[in-house]
């Protein structure tokens, strides 16, 4: 591992400790807790990313991927900053559902496989992405730097456990959301990232979800609007 600092010792140090990262991304997980512990957490994401984009190591590709995923996280925040000033975020737990959210939008999801939201989950996002493909065909997965250090320093979260997806799509605004018990629980958290985003959240789909029981329909219709109120859309 070679890596330049140009203005003093510290500047080396520096330099080697992102070579050794690019080399090795394993490396990141035991660096992980001391940055956070010095709030050097977004800070040092930050540089890996714009390091990532610029050295030998990466691909046309990745250089590409890294451009627009900064292009959509600023968009993203500056969004968020000048919809409102209302402070918006908060937590809350629907029939064995925890959610956070977080940067304002964002909803971050725990799901006991005890929960009635547990075996829907699949056909929640189906039907909520209008997607007839298997479910898991209607995301893919993301690396926002802004949201992975929000879910560290604002919930605790290790990064392992950060399932940080987005849903398919050519919008111009996309919808993003975070689960951290699996697959399920991305799924229900980007249903509950459309709800939030959709104008008249997602009302449309309560004669669907009532057959499958009242009970699952009241916890949805709960579940969607807190999430709603707290993102300040609702």
């Amino acid at each position: 591992v070679r890596a330049v600092g140009a203005s003093g010792k510290r500047s080396v140090m520096l330099a080697v400790a992102i070579a050794v990262v690019l080399h090795d991304q394993s490396c990141m997980e035991a660096l992980w807790k001391e940055l956070k512990t010095m709030s050097l957490d977004n800070a040092f994401v930050d540089l890996l990313r714009q390091a990532k984009a610029c050295n030998s190591y990466a691909s046309a590709e990745d250089r590409r991927a890294s451009r627009q995923q900064s292009r959509e996280s600023r968009s993203s925040h500056k969004r968020v900053q000048e919809e409102d000033s209302i402070p918006r975020g908060g937590h809350f737990e629907v029939e064995g559902a925890e959610v956070d959210i977080i940067l304002g939008c964002i909803p971050v999801v725990c799901l006991s496989t005890a929960s009635i939201f547990h075996p829907n989950a699949s056909w929640l996002l189906q039907t909520a992405a209008d997607f007839s493909g298997k479910a898991d065909a209607c995301y893919t997965y993301d690396e926002d730097p802004y949201i992975l250090a929000a879910c560290t320093s604002q919930l605790s979260l290790d990064p392992a456990e950060v399932g940080l997806a987005k849903l398919r799509g050519d919008g111009l605004r996309p919808i993003k959301a975070v689960g951290t018990s699996g697959k399920r629980s991305i799924m229900l958290a980007l249903t509950v990232a459309a709800g939030i985003h959709a104008k008249r959240g997602l009302d449309w789909m309560r004669k669907d979800v009532l057959s499958f029981g009242s009970k699952l329909a009241t916890a949805f219709e709960t579940l969607i609007h807190t999430a709603r109120r707290l993102a300040g859309r609702g």
